[in-house]
C-alpha cells in the first residue's frame, strides 16, 4: 500500500473503494491473520481522508476570510489533482504573483481590460497603485537594495501628525533597599522618571522615472526584478543618501547634521593628522554598551582604504584578514559613498528610525512617451527618518592647527 503520507485524498478514497468492493467470498477464505492486516489498512486509509478533509476545511475557510477581505487567492480542491501538503504556501505564492502582474498591466494602461480578480488585487490610491507588498518588502528588508534601511527600524504608520518614539528614561536602573525608597546610598528614586523620545513627522519623496513599453510584455519575475532595481536606485538611494547627509529641513536630518561633541565624537590632532585605527577604537568607547555591541562602521571607500590598511608604522593589518576588510574589532565595516572624506560614522543601525507614513505609491501616463514608446512614471511617498542621537559616535579630522 502506497505510504500514509504520500497518498492523495483521491487515492485514499479510490483505496477505500476498493476493499468495500472485495467480495464476500474473498473475505471468507481469507485467514484470521489476513483478515487483520487488511483492517489495518482500511484503518490507515481512513485516517488519511480524515486528515485530508480537515486540511480542506481549513483552507476553504482561509479562502473565504480571503475572499471577504477583498484578496483574492487560488483554492486547491480535494479532487487528487493537488495534494493537500503545502496548499496553503501556493496559495500564497499565487497572490503575490496575482498582485505583481495586476500591478504590472496596470502600469501598462491596461487597467480597463483587467478581470475583477486582478482589479481586487491591486491597491489603488486615487489614480496611483501602491507597490506590491512582495516587492516593497524586499526593497525595505533586503541588503541588496540599501545599506542602511534594511537595517533600520521600520514604521509603516499612516495616522495623521508625527508620532512619538519612546527611547530610554533619562536616569537607569538602580539597586534598592529592600523595603525602602531609596538605594543603598540613600538616594531617593526618581518620582516622576523623565522618558527621552523621538518624533517622526513626513516628507514627501518624489521621483520621476521612464520605463520601455516592453515592460508591459515582460514575464512577471522578469517584471518584479525590474522594478526593483528601478525603485531601488531612483527612490530607495534618496532617502538613504538623506540618513547620512538630510539637512532636515524638507527632508530628514542625517548624521552630518547631527550635534557632534566632546561625548560622541573623536577627533585627531589636527586637520592634517589622519584618522588612525586607534581613533575608531576610542570612539566605539564613547558609545553606551546597549548601542555599542551592534555598532557599524559606516565610511566611504577611500576613508577605509587610508584608515582600515596597516597600523601607523608597521606592518599590521588594521583588520582580520580572515575577514578581509568587512569587520573592525568585530564590527562590521559598511562602505558608503554618501559619507564625506576623512569621516567615520560608528551607530547601532537598529535606532535608525523610519516612518512610512504612506507606501510608495506609483503612477503611470502612457501619453507623454507615447513616441518614444515608453512609459513615464511618478514614484510619491511620504516618509521620515531619525537618529538615536545616544546610538552615535563620529571620528574626524581635528581643527586646523
Amino acid at each position: 500500500m502506497k505510504g500514509v503520507n504520500s497518498m492523495t485524498y483521491a487515492e485514499a478514497k479510490q483505496k477505500l473503494k476498493d476493499f468495500q468492493d472485495i467480495p464476500d467470498e474473498k473475505l471468507n477464505s481469507m485467514s484470521l491473520e489476513e483478515l487483520r492486516t487488511l483492517n489495518n489498512e482500511v484503518d490507515e486509509v481512513r485516517k488519511i481522508i480524515k486528515r485530508e478533509e480537515a486540511k480542506g476545511a481549513e483552507i476553504l475557510q482561509t479562502r473565504e476570510k480571503a475572499l471577504n477581505e477583498g484578496v483574492v487567492i487560488r483554492t486547491f480542491g480535494i479532487n487528487g489533482t493537488n495534494t493537500m501538503t503545502g496548499g496553503t504556501k501556493a496559495m500564497e505564492d499565487t497572490n503575490k504573483e496575482l498582485e505583481v502582474r495586476s500591478f504590472q498591466r496596470y502600469l501598462a494602461g491596461e487597467y480597463n481590460l483587467m478581470n475583477d480578480t486582478e482589479k481586487r488585487a491591486l491597491d489603488m490610491s486615487g489614480s496611483a497603485a501602491v507597490v506590491p507588498l512582495e516587492i516593497a518588502n524586499k526593497l525595505l528588508t533586503s541588503d541588496k537594495y540599501s545599506d542602511l534601511l534594511h537595517r533600520a527600524t521600520v514604521i509603516s504608520n499612516g495616522a495623521p501628525g508625527n508620532i512619538q518614539i519612546p527611547i530610554a528614561s533619562a536616569t537607569a536602573a538602580a539597586w534598592k533597599l529592600e523595603n525602602s525608597e531609596v538605594d543603598g546610598s540613600e538616594v531617593a528614586y526618581e518620582a516622576a522618571p523623565t522618558l527621552t523620545y523621538l518624533s517622526l513627522g513626513g516628507y514627501e519623496l518624489f521621483r520621476h522615472m521612464r520605463v520601455s513599453a516592453a515592460a508591459a510584455s515582460m514575464a512577471t519575475g522578469s517584471f518584479q526584478n525590474m522594478m526593483l532595481e528601478l525603485l531601488q536606485g531612483e527612490v530607495i538611494e534618496a532617502l538613504e543618501k538623506s540618513f547620512i547627509d538630510g539637512s532636515g529641513t524638507g527632508q530628514p536630518k542625517g548624521l552630518a547634521n547631527l550635534t557632534w561633541d566632546a561625548t560622541n565624537q573623536k577627533l585627531t590632532a589636527s586637520s592634517i593628522t589622519p584618522i588612525a585605527p586607534a581613533d575608531i577604537a576610542g570612539a566605539l568607547a564613547l558609545l553606551p554598551n546597549k548601542y555599542a555591541r551592534n555598532a557599524v562602521i559606516i565610511a566611504n571607500t577611500d576613508t577605509v582604504f587610508n584608515t582600515m590598511g596597516l597600523f601607523k608604522g608597521t606592518t599590521e593589518f588594521a583588520y582580520n584578514l580572515a575577514d578581509a576588510a568587512e569587520k573592525f574589532m568585530g564590527h562590521q565595516i559598511i562602505i558608503n559613498e554618501h559619507v564625506a572624506d576623512d569621516v567615520i560614522y560608528i551607530v547601532d543601525p537598529s535606532q535608525l528610525y523610519v516612518r512610512f507614513a504612506m507606501p510608495i505609491q506609483v503612477e503611470a501616463n502612457r501619453a507623454s512617451g507615447f513616441t518614444s514608446a515608453s512609459i513615464d512614471l511618478r514614484a510619491l511617498t511620504v516618509v521620515d527618518a531619525v537618529w538615536n542621537p545616544k546610538a552615535c559616535a563620529r571620528v574626524g579630522l581635528g581643527a586646523q592647527g
